[in-house]
Formats: structure tokens, sequence, C-alpha cells
């Protein structure tokens, strides 16, 4: 059995395919490879973030006057502010429009 097909749509006037280079960039899918690697960064400074990996000591270490886990969780949540940055600044579309 044959299954009967209608001819397709014709595009409006004035329309542009997702293709098109002139179509602004937020209607085109970003031809932007997987940055897997992206999540398995913050996975790990997640990890390290949190101090369930530090053996327990006492009394506590100090370093600068705190208990030396803070200082080490205060270390990395800067760095992931700091990755963050580094992935907005690199990889975030840009529109090119100034609001």
């Amino acid at each position: 059995m044959t299954r009967n097909r209608s001819p397709p749509c014709p595009e409006p006037a004035g329309a542009r395919s997702i293709s098109d280079p002139t179509t602004p960039s937020r209607a085109r899918k970003p031809d932007l490879p997987r940055r897997g690697w992206v999540w398995c960064v913050y996975l790990a400074l997640f990890a390290l973030s949190v101090p369930w990996y530090l053996p327990n000591h006492d009394p506590p270490l100090l370093w600068f006057g705190i208990p030396y886990w803070v200082v080490l969780s205060l270390a990395a949540c800067a760095a992931i502010a700091a990755f963050t940055a580094f992935v907005v600044y690199r990889f975030w579309p840009d529109d090119g429009e100034d609001p």
C-alpha cells in the first residue's frame, strides 16, 4: 500500500533558512563541539569544595588562624567562580547586540 504524501509547504515570502548565514545567531543552532570536559571540571571542583575527603585531626590544624578545611573549601569556591568566569567568557554565545 502506498502512502499519499502531500507536497511540501512553500516558505513564506522573505523567510530565511536556519542554515542561512544572515539569520540571527539566536535562531541558528550553534555549531559548537560538545564540551563535556566543562562538566567534569565542575564536578571535580565541587567535590574538592566539600571537605569530606580530609582526615580528622585532633586538635584541628589552623591555617591563617582558621581550620585548614575552611581555607581549602574557600579556595575551591574561588576556583569554581574563576572557572565559571572563564567558561562564560570563552564559550558563551554572543549575539553581537548591545542592550
